[in-house]
């Protein structure tokens, strides 16, 4: 079996080799304990979550007068930060045309099927029990898997949601306003407190667009 190669000066050398390691090391994203399959990523606005929020009201106009916030980097104008993707899931120019964020809105979130978005960890209590989105799908009988997981008490990976052409409210262009998707975070214990949460959204069959991630913190 031959060795690899550096490709630019055609050897492999122990010090090449244990550089790419340190490399490796020094940039792979962190994994969690028993969760060998899952990367996470903790960023300053996830981690700031269970602190200081802004409140609003983005499904008034569907009839939902909870408050809500948006969920780390929910709105995908700036991209995905801190979000984990496999199997081709991406950031896409199609937006949510009901425009919940923000009518100047032109991002989402693009899962094709197999794939798999996860939102960075993130803190929330037990008065954060569900969150709603916006989605759209195209292909035969589309459906997308919403699933938690509590990383700090090994709670792997707990289906919360799927996701239908026939789920949702308000169809617009494409799109629909979600149902509510139960974040279950007693599976984090029944004592109040932070507790963080990773979501995981994956396309079973068809293709999907998730925009417009908010969670709602049960205040009243």
């Amino acid at each position: 079996m031959n060795s690899p190669k550096n490709k630019r000066f055609g050897i492999w050398t122990p010090r090449l080799a244990a550089i790419g390691s340190a490399l490796v090391a020094a940039l792979a994203i962190t994994t969690l304990p028993g969760l060998a399959d899952t990367a996470y990523v903790e960023t300053a606005e996830s981690a700031a979550i269970c602190d200081q929020v802004a409140f609003t009201q983005p499904f008034l106009p569907f009839g939902d007068q909870r408050d809500y916030y948006l969920a780390p980097g929910g709105a995908f104008e700036n991209g995905a930060p801190g979000w984990t993707m496999t199997g081709g899931a991406r950031v896409s120019w199609f937006s949510n045309a009901h425009g919940i964020h923000g009518q100047a809105d032109k991002r989402s979130l693009l899962i094709p099927t197999r794939g798999s978005a996860t939102t960075p960890l993130t803190c929330i209590n037990l008065d954060f029990p569900h969150a709603r989105m916006a989605t759209a799908n195209w292909g035969w009988n589309p459906e997308l898997l919403v699933e938690v997981n509590y990383p700090d008490v090994n709670s792997g990976w707990v289906t919360v949601g799927r996701v239908t052409p026939n789920s949702g409210i308000a169809p617009l262009r494409g799109w629909k306003i979600s149902d509510d998707l139960l974040l279950k975070p007693e599976l984090a214990g029944a004592e109040q407190g932070k507790r963080r949460v990773l979501v995981r959204f994956t396309a079973l069959k068809g293709t999907w667009w998730v925009d417009d991630l908010y969670v709602d913190p049960r205040r009243h």
